[in-house]
């Protein structure tokens, strides 16, 4: 079972394509993928298999560090606006 804050992240408020990116991230995801192109380009069969997978794997990760991230940032902020309000 998914914990409250895990649901608000799964949500499809937060989904990727509901967020906007800068135009830094725009340039620097047009530029990966034009070198991803390339790379796919010189490898074989067998080599483009296991690239694919090692990809899949890495974006898994980031994935995952990113959601790990969201929830420790959420956790964060509601104990600073705990301490916040009781110094009020």
């Amino acid at each position: 079972m998914n914990s409250v804050i895990e649901e608000i992240f799964d949500s499809e408020k937060y989904r990727t394509e509901n967020i906007k990116t800068s135009e830094e991230y725009k340039r620097l995801q047009k530029n990966a993928n034009k070198i991803y192109c390339e790379f796919i380009a010189t490898l074989n069969k067998t080599q483009k298999q296991l690239f694919e997978e090692l990809f899949d794997k890495f974006t898994a990760m980031q994935a995952e560090c990113g959601k790990t991230n969201f929830i420790k940032g959420f956790k964060t902020g509601l104990i600073a606006a705990f301490e916040a309000a009781a110094d009020v």
